[in-house]
């Protein structure tokens, strides 16, 4: 299989987890970076900037004050308490605000880790250490596993979102040991079984933020017309599409994540796409269309390109379906454009009649 670029992989995880960074706010290279921790250091660096000049997050606090010129809430009890009323003075609390939020000591908190991370690159480990210092009046913690689980309890502003991610993924993913995150990245690379769910969690995630004009998820259905005679229905799996495409045009794409090497298979030397693959993505497009008979239903099978697959399009018993490799390697913007450039070419494609051919065929294929 072709190897991933770091920036790529990167991608890939942001649409997979759903991170990716407010609109305006997209890098559109990474090629000056050599390393995860590079990457992701350099993002929250990029988007702590925009942060501290504009949206710290504040939280409302109540500053108890002694004074001789009551504001805000006296606190009867309190004075009375101190026998200040005899002195003429009272206790007051009054609202104010306060920068130091358990966001924005997280974000100090991975600025402090950047700034000493020697493995880094000099002007990100600068801009770290910057960053800290105007977040001097921020209380200093360690960011471990349980600040993070009070932070998933906070309705996060917008601007956090994303660099907060980034936080958890730099201090909870990477150990010690990992400066530059690379072993991680290499260890999840190695993984088939952790790939195959990112990629498929890419693929929706990309699909979902590209494709507005689609209603996009992962579907869950039950065999169409299923009548169990005898014996417990549960037994019966259910069918759990990776992708489902649905245009306003009653018009549907069942897209089935691959990612294998293992993409043709060999029969006395003649090769063919994997049985399995095909009969996978052709049941779902059937029971698609089975629940529903109105709708255009079209297979897609996506795999990582590793020099086996090349394209193949064709139709079969009324609906087409497309075999595709996906090159990982190249510039983002290429897998992008890759991308959205496939999905549309099955969704502008005619559909087929789905009719027995001249020769009385029941199974009629059409290459496209």
């Amino acid at each position: 299989m072709k190897s991933i670029p770091i920036a790529n992989l990167y991608y890939m995880l942001c649409y997979a987890w759903g991170i990716l960074p407010p609109l305006g706010a997209r890098r559109t290279s990474f090629d000056d970076f050599s390393s995860p921790a590079e990457i992701i250091g350099s993002e929250i660096c990029r988007m702590s900037t925009a942060i501290v000049k504009r949206h710290l997050a504040v939280s409302f606090v109540s500053d108890l004050e002694r004074t001789r010129r009551p504001r805000g809430k006296i606190n009867f009890t309190q004075s009375v308490r101190e026998s200040g009323y005899k002195r003429k003075i009272l206790v007051c609390s009054s609202p104010s605000t306060s920068i130091d939020t358990l966001p924005n000591r997280i974000l100090k908190a991975a600025l402090a880790l950047l700034a000493r991370q020697e493995s880094l690159n000099a002007m990100i480990r600068k801009d770290a250490f910057a960053l800290e210092q105007r977040l001097s009046s921020v209380s200093t913690i360690t960011a471990d596993r349980s600040a993070f689980t009070r932070l998933s309890n906070l309705i996060l502003p917008k601007t956090y979102r994303y660099p907060m991610a980034l936080c958890e993924l730099l201090m909870l993913r990477f150990s010690p040991a990992d400066g530059d995150g690379s072993s991680w990245f290499d260890e999840l690379y190695r993984d088939e079984a952790r790939m195959r769910r990112v990629f498929e969690g890419f693929l929706r995630g990309f699909l979902q933020e590209h494709m507005p004009h689609a209603k996009v998820g992962a579907r869950r259905f039950q065999m169409a017309d299923l009548q169990v005679r005898h014996g417990d229905s549960g037994l019966i799996p259910h069918l759990n599409m990776d992708v489902v495409l649905e245009f306003a045009q009653n018009k549907s794409i069942v897209i089935d994540a691959k990612f294998t090497a293992n993409q043709i298979s060999s029969h006395h030397g003649t090769n063919k796409i994997r049985s399995e693959h095909f009969y996978q993505i052709f049941s779902y497009v059937c029971n698609v269309k089975a629940t529903q008979p109105s709708r255009d239903v079209s297979g897609l099978v996506l795999y990582p390109d590793v020099g086996e697959l090349e394209a193949l399009d064709f139709s079969v018993c009324g609906s087409n379906f497309s075999f595709r490799p996906i090159d990982l390697s190249k510039d983002w913007r290429s897998i992008h454009d890759g991308i959205i450039d496939i999905v549309h070419q099955l969704e502008s494609m005619p559909s087929p009649t789905g009719n027995a051919s001249n020769g009385g065929t029941a199974f009629p294929i059409s290459l496209a």
